[in-house]
């Protein structure tokens, strides 16, 4: 049996958010038409986030899944993804029910903008080696191997 903390961050982390990408993909497939799609189907039951772990999960599963979709270039990429996700959730009173301030949001989105940077970081393109070259070719070392053989 999960402890209470676990079962809960489960039941809270996704609040009574709508999934989004399901939600759309059924009105296009009712040929736009939102009347035809109950959107109760689509959203999650909840509860609302109660504590302040659960909100910080709720908010840090959203703006990494943003981020993995987005795969941003920067850092003020990576910020406006945490600003967005963190203000949505705000506007869809997702927070109301735990006692996050805005001094403390912000905190947390430079917490996510700093922890995603090391996933999202730039990195140095490096040529390829043609097809019939190895890399120890390229760079002009001998053919044979340093390692022993097992003769």
């Amino acid at each position: 049996r999960l402890p209470s903390a676990i079962r809960a961050a489960i039941l809270e982390h996704h609040g009574t958010t709508v999934t989004m990408y399901q939600h759309e993909k059924a009105v296009a497939e009712a040929d736009g038409d939102e009347a035809k799609v109950a959107i109760d189907d689509f959203t999650y039951p909840g509860p609302k986030p109660q504590s302040l772990e659960t909100a910080l999960l709720m908010l840090a599963d959203g703006c990494e899944a943003k981020a993995r979709a987005d795969n941003p270039n920067n850092t003020n990429e990576i910020d406006e993804i945490a600003r967005h996700i963190i203000n949505r959730r705000l506007r869809q009173g997702q927070l109301d029910e735990c006692n996050l301030s805005l001094t403390d949001l912000d905190t947390v989105r430079e917490s996510f903008v700093n922890t995603l940077k090391g996933f999202f970081h730039s990195r140095l393109q490096y040529p390829s080696a043609p097809e019939n070259e190895t890399a120890v070719e390229q760079l002009g070392a001998p053919e044979q191997s340093a390692l022993p053989t097992s003769e």
